[in-house]
């Protein structure tokens, strides 16, 4: 993901700074991406959480409590004037001190006619090395870019050395099968921010949940699949390896109508926070 900057748009700790002041190495970097709807950074008290998670699994303790978070967030966004995008966060050690920095991305969104006739995904045979925190590893980043490219594809999904699917480059996966939902148990992925609010509309639109893992030879004995996460939210999958599915299921669908209204009231509660 390219970074996009305007003229001085990038905070670091407190600081609006020259983008070039951007740390090169950032193998070992910790980060959240965040979107921006109306202003409004979408559940960032839950994106705070998990990078404090992040940090404690990699033995640091974050110089920055949740109201410092908040009002950076809304420092950034006052200041470049965007109402709608990606915003990324990232804590680097340097000098043996954690230094924060956030700033807007460039972000690709998913078309109408996507989310209407779902998204073709491929395999990936690679793991994460610490799956639970959402550490940047460049290497594997460039391969995957490197394989959506020549594939043309949205997507891929990472199988690990068991030949088991645990998740996407840069979302968690869904399966159903008749009215029920499974899912890579969490301990195998990055819990993702959108993976855990879907799971919460799973279960209150009493459908039935089963984490467990899910293998690659399973793939056809499924009736449909979608992707979630910061950028695509809820996406329907029409293809993995050539594998079809049922593009947008009204299970799916009911899905993605409750999670949108769940980004409504986000929104709603933060605007006069973030707007003001």
């Amino acid at each position: 993901m390219t970074n996009f900057f305007h003229v001085n748009r990038l905070l670091r700790n407190n600081e609006f700074v020259n983008p070039i002041s951007l740390p090169e190495n950032q193998d070992e970097a910790l980060y959240e991406i965040l979107r921006v709807i109306d202003r409004v950074p979408v559940f960032w008290k839950e994106h705070f959480e998990r990078l404090v998670h992040s940090a404690e699994l990699a033995g640091i303790s974050l110089s920055m409590d949740k109201e410092q978070f908040s009002i950076r967030l809304k420092k950034l966004i006052r200041k470049v004037g965007f109402k709608l995008g990606n915003i990324k966060i990232l804590v680097v050690r340097e000098q043996d001190k954690e230094q924060f920095y956030f700033y807007f991305i460039t972000h690709n969104y998913p078309t109408r006619t996507d989310y209407k006739s779902g998204v073709k995904l491929g395999l990936f045979k690679a793991e994460r090395l610490q799956p639970q925190a959402k550490v940047i590893q460049q290497e594997l980043r460039a391969q995957v870019d490197q394989m959506i490219l020549e594939g043309k594809l949205y997507e891929v999904l990472l199988v690990n050395r068991h030949g088991n699917i645990t998740e996407g480059s840069r979302s968690n996966v869904f399966f159903i099968r008749g009215e029920t939902f499974k899912t890579p148990p969490a301990k195998q992925v990055l819990r993702g921010i959108t993976r855990a609010k879907v799971i919460e509309c799973i279960r209150q639109l009493n459908f039935e949940l089963e984490e467990e893992t899910i293998s690659q030879k399973d793939l056809k004995t499924f009736d449909a699949a979608f992707l979630t996460g910061t950028s695509p939210k809820v996406l329907p999958i029409s293809e993995i390896n050539d594998i079809h599915f049922r593009q947008v299921a009204p299970a799916v669908k009911k899905i993605m109508n409750s999670y949108n209204e769940m980004i409504r009231k986000e929104v709603a509660e933060n605007r006069n926070f973030f707007c003001s």
